[in-house]
């Protein structure tokens, strides 16, 4: 009778065990990994990689600076010595990059910012406020700039005969609706917004590079430049890769490092997969704005 129970108990755990494993594998949380530990202290290395976008955490070609601010809160946790984020991103949205370059900018422990293939844009206004920058001599970085833009069908509505009707509360309501010609004075709305965007960014990059507006002002042309170019202008100060920046790590800190990676899972949480709109993004693509385009810092 005592070897029946234990057996049940034992096929108890076992299952318990089965679905603990299942609810992992569907888990849409952070993953940490720690390739090996040394007596010295631990860097916490940070992916930044994809298009930045506040709610982009179903689509790995997406990030969400609060899945970035949750991801340093963990290594913050851990006690890490320092932070390292590897990014390899073309910007994205006004806001989501000042909402990442905050994160950064927040914390007390010494920050290096690695650039990949390109950093660029939106992505390079969270970079400058790292203590320090290494690029790749072939990184593509800078894209000091703004734009916004949409396709406009007036003409084709008219060619067949389609007319556009908007009932609006507002003179400026459908500014820059896709069915309908921009007007000047609406242009110039549109252009003094990403102008004050361009401005700001602007702002930002002297700030963060220790530069005077003027000097910046001279790299703001929305041109984007090779590592190479980038740090004769400094816009990044050394040129090289990963072992570079725990070079510049362990100099300030005086003592060896390991590293430890914290990352988003590559699986997506179920009750995501449920909750998923099939063709979400087709479907925004076709519908115009009821506020007209947005303003965007991306390559």
């Amino acid at each position: 009778m005592q070897l029946s129970q234990f057996s049940l108990t034992q096929q108890m755990i076992l299952g318990l065990a089965v679905v603990m494993l299942i609810l992992g594998l569907f888990s849409g949380g952070m993953m940490i990994d720690t390739p090996g530990k040394t007596s010295g202290s631990t860097v916490g290395v940070i992916p930044i990689q994809g298009t930045i976008q506040t709610g982009g955490t179903l689509q790995q070609s997406q990030i969400d600076p609060g899945t970035i601010r949750n991801l340093v809160q963990q290594a913050s946790g851990d006690n890490v010595a320092a932070y390292l984020f590897e990014i390899n991103s073309p910007g994205g949205g006004v806001v989501a990059s000042r909402d990442l370059a905050r994160v950064v900018e927040s914390l007390d422990k010494p920050t290096v910012c690695v650039f990949k293939d390109v950093a660029a844009s939106g992505a390079y206004w969270t970079a400058v406020e790292c203590d320090h920058i290494v690029a790749d001599a072939m990184s593509v970085t800078g894209s000091i700039g703004a734009t916004s833009a949409y396709l406009e069908f007036s003409d084709l509505l008219e060619q067949y005969g389609v007319e556009y009707v908007n009932l609006t509360a507002g003179e400026y309501k459908d500014a820059g609706s896709q069915f309908k010609e921009l007007e000047p004075d609406e242009r110039e709305i549109l252009q003094r917004q990403l102008d004050t965007v361009h401005e700001t960014f602007i702002e930002q990059v002297a700030d963060g590079r220790n530069m005077s507006i003027e000097e910046a002002r001279q790299h703001a042309t929305g041109e984007t430049f090779l590592g190479q170019e980038a740090k004769d202008r400094g816009l990044v100060d050394e040129l090289g890769g990963r072992d570079e920046a725990i070079t510049y790590i362990e100099d300030e800190l005086n003592r060896s490092v390991s590293t430890q990676r914290y990352q988003r899972s590559s699986n997506l949480n179920l009750l995501s997969l449920l909750m998923m709109r099939v063709g979400q993004g087709i479907g925004q693509s076709l519908t115009p704005s009821d506020d007209g385009p947005s303003i965007t810092l991306e390559q």
